[in-house]
Parts: C-alpha cells; structure tokens; sequence
C-alpha cells in the first residue's frame, strides 16, 4: 500500500514521460505538416475528433452523475473533473482544422458549389465562415461549461447552503441536453461534411453515443490504475469497477444500437444519394476495417465486459476498456478517410504519428490536473480498541 504522497509522485512520473512522448511525436508531426500538409490536416482532423471525445464525454458523465447519483460517480469524480478541466486547452487544437479547411472538406474549395447543385443548396450551411462561427459557438460553450461546473462543486462542498449545494445539479439538467445537441450539430459540420452529398438524420445522435462510451471507457481505464492507491482506494473498490464495467457495456451495446438502426434504414432505403457512404466502407479494402469494429468494438468487448468476475477483475476491465479506446480511434477513421481514399484504403504514416501525438499532449495535461486537483479525503487511519490490541 503507497502513500497519497506516493501517489503524487507516480502520477507525476507518468505525466514526465507522456510530456516526453508529445514533444517526440510533435516534432514529427511537425515535419510531416511541411512535407505533406495535405496529409497532415486530414490526419489532425480524425485525431482531433478521437481526442475531443475524452475532455467532452467525461463532462457529460460528471453532469448525468449530477442529475442520477450513484456511487459510481463518485469513485470517479476527480477523473472525471481533471478530464473535463481540459478542455480549453483541446479547444485551441482546433485551430489546424480551420487552416486546412480547403484540404479536408470539398465544400470548402472556393467555386466547388458552382456546378453542383446539392453544394448549392447547402452552401448557406456549408460555408468557411459560417462553419468557423459555429466551431467557435460550440467550443466556447463546452469551455464554459467545463470551467463552471467544477467551481459549482467545490462551492457546494464547502457550503451548507440548499441552494449553492444545488447549483451544480441545476447547472447539469440543461448543460446536458445542450452538450448533447452541440455535439450532435459538430458530427454533421466536422465528420459528415467530409461527404456532403450524404446525409443521415441519425449520424448525430451516433456521435454522442460514442462520445459517451469513449468517456466511461477512459474513466474505467484510470479507475483500474487507481483502485489500490490512496486516497482513491477509500473509492474506487472492485464494486465501482463492476458498476463501471456494465456501463461501459451499456454504452457499448447503445453503440451498436444506433450503428445497425442507421445501416438497416439506409440499406433497406436503397436511395442513390445514400448508399453510397456504405457501399465504400465494403469494399476496396474498408470493409476489413468495418468487420474489425464489429469484431473489436462490439463482440469482443460484449463478451470481456458482460461476466462479472471481468468487471471486478482489474486486469480484464482494463484489457476491454484499452481495446475499445483503440477502435474509438479506428471508427474515426472510418468515419472521415473513405471521403478521401474511395477506392480503397491508403494510409499515411501520419495517420499513426498525428493521434499518438495529441493523445500524448493530452494525456499530460490530464494527469497534471488530476496531481493538482481536489483528491477524496483519506481514509482514516483504524484505532485498535483495547481489547484488538490486548488480542
């Protein structure tokens, strides 16, 4: 058993060494930017998109854990606050995505709704600087909300007050829904888009599932890391990982829910304008990256999180929880690049180098905040009773 002291310290050492790895990756990244700048912003915008789910789906779950209760949130809580704190530092990543606009969206190339008429009509939609003004909407109110809620719980905690004590359960019931909904609107401009022929009124809805699933998997993955070191250990006990576990499962099953509800109502549609989006991602080599998430993003976690020996085992929680975090980034992927490579799969060295990158940088900003925040109290220390110690 280590110290909180001890604790500090190791967190500290793994915040050293994803420091290291950013500065690593970045320098590559940079040097990818200028041989290839093509490849570098398509690259960016799938990695962001992976990365923004973290900061984003925790704060959602901090604001569900808010209007439900339950002692899962609370095992989780500091994950959670330090996760969502660092959002204003992802906010400003999204700045490679505006400069390299005319190189990700073909809506975004100057003349290209000139000769067809679909570009045309959603050209007041589907435009720089609208598309700019909305990112900047959306960001601003996530950093807000994400910056607001944590001073709303420490007020309440040190507070006696009904009210103040309420606030952070007030702020949570709208801020959900409108998290909810601005992120349903950045699927469609940041993911959709890239094909902006195509459309699905269901592909906003998938986003936050699967924003939600990165989320409990991210917490499921620092509590199995954390379970057996003070002071968490007074929180995180193998009953927490076990609640975790099955909402993971949850999200994961919603996942697949709303995956197989849109691929059976476009299929069974058979429109023209529709299936298109599908037909590339079976084909020309995507189809092997459409069978391993339904094998890895579905099946196999279904399987390593529906027992619950799995769940209460450290090792195989993190196992299922590390493998649907990959396949987060590989469903990225599949989202975004067959707009680029229809015809088949052509990956870039990039593609690896660039989500390494910012998931190193964000990793270290996260376990900063994590050293520094709020911590559970420790638990106390047992007094032996007279007879215990005469024994």
């Amino acid at each position: 058993m280590t110290s909180p002291e001890q604790t500090r310290a190791l967190l500290e050492s793994w915040g050293k060494r994803t420091a290291i790895g950013a500065l690593v990756f970045g320098l590559c990244v940079v040097a990818g930017a200028v041989i290839d700048a093509t490849a570098f912003f398509r690259a960016w915008l799938y990695s962001y998109l992976f990365i923004l789910a973290f900061p984003l789906g925790s704060l959602a779950i901090l604001m569900l854990h808010h209007l439900t209760g339950g002692a899962w949130g609370k095992a989780i809580r500091p994950v959670l606050v330090a996760a969502a704190r660092t959002l204003p530092i992802v906010a400003l990543l999204f700045l490679p995505v505006v400069f390299g606009l005319e190189r990700e969206y073909a809506w975004a190339i100057e003349g290209a709704a000139d000769h067809d008429h679909l570009l045309a009509h959603k050209r007041p939609w589907l435009n720089p600087t609208a598309f700019v003004v909305r990112a900047a909407i959306y960001l601003a109110i996530w950093v807000a909300f994400s910056l607001l809620l944590p001073r709303l719980m420490r007020a309440a905690e040190e507070s006696s007050d009904p009210i103040v004590r309420r606030r952070p359960v007030m702020l949570s019931g709208p801020g959900l829904l409108i998290l909810c909904l601005l992120l349903s609107f950045a699927g469609i401009d940041w993911a959709m888009s890239t094909e902006p022929q195509w459309y699905s009124t269901i592909y906003g809805l998938i986003f936050v599932v699967g924003y939600g699933l990165t989320g409990f998997a991210f917490s499921a993955y620092v509590a199995t890391k954390l379970f057996d070191k003070p002071p968490f250990a007074a929180e995180i006990s193998l009953a927490r990982l076990h609640d975790l576990g099955k909402l993971t499962f949850a999200f994961v099953m919603l996942w697949a829910y709303v995956q197989f509800s849109q691929l059976l109502i476009i299929w069974s549609g058979n429109l023209a304008e529709e299936s298109p989006w599908y037909l590339n991602r079976i084909s020309s080599g995507w189809e092997q990256v459409s069978w391993a998430l339904a094998a890895f993003h579905f099946a196999l976690p279904w399987l390593l999180l529906l027992p619950r020996t799995f769940n209460r085992n450290p090792r195989i929680l993190a196992a299922a929880v590390s493998i649907l975090l990959l396949m987060r980034l590989v469903e990225a992927y599949w989202l975004v690049f067959p707009a680029y490579h229809p015809t088949g799969i052509a990956p870039h060295w990039l593609d690896v180098v660039t989500p390494v990158f910012l998931a190193a940088l964000w990793a270290s900003a996260f376990i900063h905040r994590l050293r520094t925040g709020p911590w559970p109290a420790a638990a106390p220390i047992p007094v032996p009773t007279a007879k215990e110690a005469h024994a």
